[in-house]
């Protein structure tokens, strides 16, 4: 559902009081602007009755069956991992990688090759921003630097720039959100 502009107002400021130093010091010395983190928060984060919940997670059992077929060598490889990298895993530690945590939802699968870090490092909230600025850079290539944060969001969400997402206002509502965060100083 789309969001109101009252509603978009009404999240940016409230991730701005909750997460804004956080995310001011995760943007620093990087192109991807303090405005967009907080958007791309508004759409990703879980929530509840009471706002955003910073530690949520969502299991995707499509992606466990997948690294469950690579580790036991039904598949070449997934996401860029290859078989030899997860042979060891146990179900358990599968189920990890194919979970996403946190604000911005980072699959945990990009431990391996994308972020180098470790899934308690994608649930500390201390960190947690800082993997999401990293990991922006990486999958959004060119488009953060030129602010086409709707091809990043796209990427994001689908793999492609032009790609359909999933919720068909995902990107109206990040930007939506954005605009809004526009009237904040994140330092």
């Amino acid at each position: 559902m789309a969001y109101k502009d009252h509603q978009a107002a009404a999240l940016a400021l409230q991730i701005y009081e909750r997460f804004g130093y956080k995310i001011h010091i995760a943007c620093q010395g990087s192109a991807i602007e303090e405005s967009f983190v907080a958007g791309f928060v508004g759409v990703e984060a879980g929530k509840d009755k009471n706002g955003i919940v910073e530690d949520a997670t969502r299991f995707e059992r499509h992606v466990f069956e997948k690294l469950r077929a690579l580790r036991d060598g039904l598949r070449a490889s997934y996401q860029g991992i290859r078989r030899e990298q997860i042979a060891d895993a146990s179900d358990d530690a599968l189920r990890a990688l194919a979970t996403s945590y946190g604000l911005t939802q980072i699959m945990g699968w990009h431990v391996v090759n994308n972020l180098k870090c470790s899934v308690a490092d994608l649930r500390d909230m201390e960190k947690h921003l800082h993997y999401t600025v990293r990991l922006l850079k990486l999958v959004g290539g060119a488009y953060p630097a030129r602010r086409d944060y709707a091809s990043v969001l796209r990427i994001w969400n689908t793999g492609s720039a032009n790609g359909k997402t999933y919720h068909a206002d995902y990107v109206e509502n990040a930007l939506k959100a954005v605009a809004h965060a526009h009237d904040f100083s994140f330092a």
